[in-house]
């Protein structure tokens, strides 16, 4: 029976120091966490699969200050073929204020997992640029990561430290 008050009251102290976490450090652990993500998609298609190509996606916190998040997404598209003439690598800027979104939840798709990110209200809250330098405004968008490095396999920490820094900055849920 001692043994397992001292379980609880250390489970009840790592609780607390979750939540003790200030706004920069929260920030600090996504930002590492999310730089090991990785996501592999391959595709075959044509006759006999004669293209075969895989594309190759990755995520950098390059800013977060007063509660704004810019995020780079690279696409790393490689040709399974004898030539390199055809692979291409792209760059997204995702951009967001914690304080718009609502939700944060681990998803798949078929075979592919993820985070999707929300608005409030489903409002067009999100700048995306893409590498042609043009820009659109959505309600969500969808991390791709397949292989949550370190943390493979427990999704709920990133959402629950995500939910955390999104909190700090006013972030509020909907009403209905």
């Amino acid at each position: 029976m001692k043994n397992f008050a001292i379980i609880i009251a250390m489970l009840a102290c790592l609780q607390a120091n979750a939540q003790d976490a200030t706004y920069a450090e929260s920030v600090e652990w996504i930002k590492g966490k999310l730089e090991n993500f990785k996501f592999e998609d391959y595709t075959h298609a044509g006759i006999r699969n004669r293209w075969q190509y895989r594309d190759y996606y990755s995520y950098e916190l390059v800013s977060y200050d007063d509660c704004k998040f810019t995020l780079i997404e690279t696409q790393r598209h490689v040709t399974e073929q004898n030539t390199s003439a055809n692979d291409y690598t792209r760059k997204r800027k995702i951009t967001f204020y914690l304080r718009d979104l609502k939700s944060i939840t681990h998803s798949s798709n078929y075979d592919r997992e993820g985070f999707t990110i929300k608005t409030l209200n489903n409002e067009k809250l999100i700048q995306v640029e893409n590498h042609y330098g043009t820009t659109t405004v959505e309600d969500s968008f969808w991390i791709r990561a397949d292989n949550l490095g370190e943390i493979n396999g427990e999704p709920d920490r990133f959402i629950k430290a995500f939910k955390h820094a999104m909190s700090l900055c006013g972030a509020q849920e909907e009403k209905f």
